[in-house]
């Protein structure tokens, strides 16, 4: 559910922004999946350090923030070449 609700579609805007083909035209990869999965998981291991393994930990609000910035600095090479390496006029 959380993947068909929210990964692909961030899959999706990823292309979208970058102007690469779209999933109709060339279907999401497993490695556009596991780049969003990816960034998922590493805000969430932020709580877990957190309230599991009661870590002290910066700011939650900065962490996440860093980790989308570094996420987006990557991603278009990521979707680049996971769609097929052309982008739409």
């Amino acid at each position: 559910m959380l993947e068909t609700r929210v990964v692909l579609p961030i899959c999706e805007e990823i292309r979208d922004c970058y102007r690469l083909p779209d999933a109709s035209s060339v279907p999401i990869t497993d490695v556009e999946r596991d780049a969003v999965w990816g960034l998922q998981g590493q805000i969430l291991y932020i709580s877990i350090r957190r309230y599991i393994y009661s870590q002290s930990i910066g700011a939650p609000e900065v962490i996440a923030d860093n980790a989308v910035d570094v996420f987006l600095s990557g991603i278009s090479a990521v979707a680049l070449a996971a769609s097929g390496g052309s982008r739409n006029a």
